[in-house]
């Protein structure tokens, strides 16, 4: 199960797939609220507000991604070296 939390200025409901995402999701969308209470944004403003979180978010999917892959590597290794034990013992 993602761990999520629900923003409790907004009500939005944040959710990852790991704890450290969440975060860092959260400390993202946070910042979006402090930049809201300092002062009013023009649209071009929350254009570059709203890429700049989407990057973010981005990069993490991205670092969550290469983890994974490396993990099922490593699995993939193991089953290959398996195999070959197998097909040894004929």
């Amino acid at each position: 199960m993602m761990p999520s939390y629900v923003c409790p200025i907004c009500g939005r409901r944040l959710s990852a797939a790991t704890e450290d995402s969440l975060k860092a999701l959260i400390e993202a969308h946070m910042r979006g609220h402090d930049a809201e209470i300092v002062k009013t944004k023009t649209p071009r403003e929350e254009l570059i507000w709203s890429i700049k979180n989407r990057i973010a978010v981005t990069k993490m999917n991205i670092k969550r991604l290469e983890r994974e892959l490396r993990e099922q590597r490593g699995i993939l290794k193991i089953l290959y070296k398996s195999l070959e034990m197998l097909e040894a013992k004929k």
